[in-house]
């Protein structure tokens, strides 16, 4: 949340990164008393401040009676607590500063598999919001559950509806996604240009993609609120030439680049179900169009019936 989850109520200051690492140490450990997995994103290199101190948890050590928020808040000392679905805020002292508080957001996550996977898509700060704007003309997208391959046909109507899941293994989505080993990103990177670069040298990086007439809306969005977004755009991308070449079988079109996951990640039956289910639907969409018309028909009908009905009644009776 950025460190805003109490504000105005509440004075959260951004942590050096000397409090930042020290608080990040402290509350890791006391959630590991309640939590098998516990871990935190990796920072985007030269982070000067932190807003907030962000934590997934996985797999509660007592999974009869899991920590409740209220167990939590006193585990950490928190002051003040906010919940929603997925992540728990809560405001604990500011060393040394009576007047200020830490927010720390924990999230839950259900399953193994998605923790490590979602702490690989929330590392490295705009990394993903980076690659993700790379890999989107090429019909992927990454979200919290995975990476996705999105159907064309389907996209325009329907764009939940058009997706196909293809894999949450970290490895693997980062070596299709980048052509590139996983060792230098396990490493990490001493600047953030040594991040654009080792970034700028992947398989989908395509200088009309950053275009800023081109980007999405949420892109634009990032522009403003997302500063190594901002940076990548605007100081990375305009040395490109069209792409970076580096003999990395790029490929060409959306098509390739669907044949090729398809493949890879064994997803052809799911992908040609979907399109099947799809078309079924707009072949029978007309007739269903049809058989709503006629119900209504029908049930004005039968209204219309019932309502002179109660007209007829009264006279009836003054007959009588």
């Amino acid at each position: 949340m950025g460190g805003k989850a109490f504000s105005p109520a509440l004075r959260t200051p951004r942590l050096p990164p000397s409090i930042y690492h020290c608080l990040r140490s402290q509350t890791t450990s006391v959630l590991s008393t309640f939590y098998k997995y516990v871990a935190s994103p990796c920072e985007v290199p030269e982070k000067l401040s932190h807003g907030d101190i962000d934590i997934l948890v996985c797999a509660p050590l007592d999974s009869l009676f899991p920590p409740t928020s209220t167990t939590l808040s006193v585990a950490l000392s928190a002051v003040h607590t906010l919940s929603n679905s997925k992540t728990t805020s809560f405001a604990i002292p500011y060393p040394g500063k009576l007047e200020d508080y830490v927010q720390v957001d924990v999230q839950s996550v259900t399953s193994e598999e998605l923790f490590e996977w979602q702490l690989f898509h929330c590392s490295y700060g705009d990394f993903w919001n980076i690659l993700g704007t790379a890999i989107r003309p090429f019909g992927l997208t990454a979200n919290e559950r995975g990476l996705f391959l999105r159907i064309s046909e389907i996209e325009h109507v329907n764009k939940d509806r058009s997706l196909v899941f293809l894999c949450s293994e970290p490895d693997a989505v980062l070596v299709f996604c980048t052509g590139m080993g996983v060792e230098e990103y396990k490493r990490g990177w001493g600047s953030v240009g040594d991040m654009f670069g080792w970034l700028s040298r992947g398989r989908f990086m395509r200088k009309e993609s950053f275009v800023r007439s081109r980007l999405k809306a949420n892109d634009r969005k990032r522009m403003g609120q997302r500063e190594v977004y901002r940076r990548f755009v605007e100081e990375c991308v305009p040395g490109w030439a069209e792409h970076i070449p580096g003999g990395r079988n790029e490929p060409d079109t959306r098509e390739e680049v669907l044949e090729e996951a398809l493949l890879l990640f064994g997803k052809r039956e799911d992908h040609n179900r979907k399109i099947e289910e799809w078309r079924t639907e707009l072949l029978h969409a007309p007739i269903k169009k049809e058989l709503r018309k006629l119900r209504i028909v029908e049930d004005v009908e039968y209204a219309d019936a019932w309502i002179n009905s109660l007209r007829e009644a009264p006279a009836a009776k003054k007959r009588v």
